[in-house]
């Protein structure tokens, strides 16, 4: 859908220059990622269209149970999407806000496929072998591992000697193979 990449991506500009002058890239990762599955919600996202619910009501209801995660400046970007009836796109916003954000920290997000655990040595190796094949100065790549229901986990994992990093969307994908 074009179009509703096209609408979100400058909520997601300004999200992202708010949380870059305050210094908050990584808190506010967290809580678009938070507000965007509240409203993806199947039980949440046919209230957004409902004229029952007002926008106010709506951002109450968003901040309440993601209150923790959203500081004052969150909570006000919450209601300018709802009085602007633009918090489905809230999906949207956050996964153009970790394009930029991945652009400005020179950081690549990579799966990698493993059939056994792996170690933090591996890690350490696989994240040394992506920076120089990605030929980036100061690039690092953040890994994770998915479980069975496709959530991202905190680990890193390897498949025989082949590592694969994805770069954001619209940039090519390397592969490569790893020196052991």
């Amino acid at each position: 859908m074009a179009e509703r990449a096209t609408i979100a991506r400058p909520y997601a500009k300004a999200a992202f220059e708010y949380a870059r002058g305050a210094n908050a890239l990584a808190a506010w990762s967290e809580g678009l990622k938070v507000a965007a599955e509240i409203v993806a919600d199947p039980r949440v996202a046919p209230l957004t269209k409902s004229p029952a619910w007002s926008a106010s009501d709506l951002v109450s209801l968003i901040t309440d149970v993601a209150e923790p995660k959203l500081d004052a400046g969150m909570q006000n970007f919450v209601r300018v999407l709802a009085e602007n009836h633009r918090l489905l796109l809230l999906p949207e916003i956050a996964a153009h806000y970790e394009v930029l954000r991945s652009a400005v920290e020179n950081t690549v997000d990579v799966e990698v496929v493993s059939a056994v655990p792996l170690d933090a040595r591996s890690g350490r190796q696989a994240s040394a072998g992506l920076e120089h094949a990605l030929e980036a100065p100061g690039a690092h790549a953040k890994f994770g591992r998915f479980d069975a229901a496709g959530r991202r986990r905190g680990a890193c994992g390897r498949s025989g000697h082949r590592w694969f990093a994805e770069r954001p969307p619209g940039t090519a994908r390397h592969e490569f193979t790893s020196q052991n």
